[in-house]
């Protein structure tokens, strides 16, 4: 099945490299719209609003290729960091998740396959309980609203406490190395 992964790449990378030159030619008239924290408030929570429709309803097949651009203006909007939302982004809850993104991207699809789905399905097959409900392509956990939001926040909680794991043992000791590796190098470049 072709699905335009590395199509859809060359683009992500394209307009990832675009909107960083926009918002140095850009970044001082971004400034001074910044000190209307109600314009960028307002800015903020109408291209959040537009890329959650975006990726409920337009984000599948050809559509796809808009992604880059969407997400474009998502970082240029938030880049200017004036309004609320900006605002508590800043939280120290989130910028601990931001923190730990990249090792959250890493670990959660494992833990969701191999301590989340299989056991389910083992205990299903095995002992006949029913812990997921099918709704259309979709199988949820959980077979009412409580039980499956209690099994999302035990999810979240265990990638959470699995990524900071990853983050302290693997992530910032190769970032810290890498560091020491570069400094060497320029030293004797020097």
């Amino acid at each position: 099945k072709l699905d335009y992964g590395f199509l859809r790449c060359v683009f992500g990378f394209g307009f990832g490299a675009l909107t960083w030159s926009l918002y140095r030619l850009i970044a001082p008239t971004l400034e001074q719209k910044a000190k209307s924290w109600k314009f960028t408030s307002l800015l903020e929570a109408l291209i959040l609003l537009v890329t959650c429709i975006y990726i409920a309803y337009f984000s599948f097949n050809g559509l796809s290729f808009f992604a880059p651009l969407i997400f474009s203006i998502v970082i240029l909007v938030f880049a200017i960091e004036g309004g609320l939302l900006s605002k508590m982004l800043k939280m120290k809850a989130f910028v601990f998740i931001g923190m730990l993104s990249y090792s959250i991207y890493m670990v959660h699809l494992f833990i969701s396959g191999k301590f989340f789905e299989l056991p389910v399905r083992l205990l299903e097959n095995s002992m006949g309980y029913s812990l997921t409900v099918q709704q259309g392509d979709m199988t949820l956990y959980g077979t009412n609203i409580i039980y499956g939001t209690l099994l999302e926040v035990f999810y979240l909680s265990f990638v959470i406490l699995c990524s900071f794991i990853s983050y302290k043992a693997i992530e910032e000791p190769f970032r810290n190395l890498s560091k020491k590796v570069i400094k060497r190098k320029k030293k004797k470049v020097d």
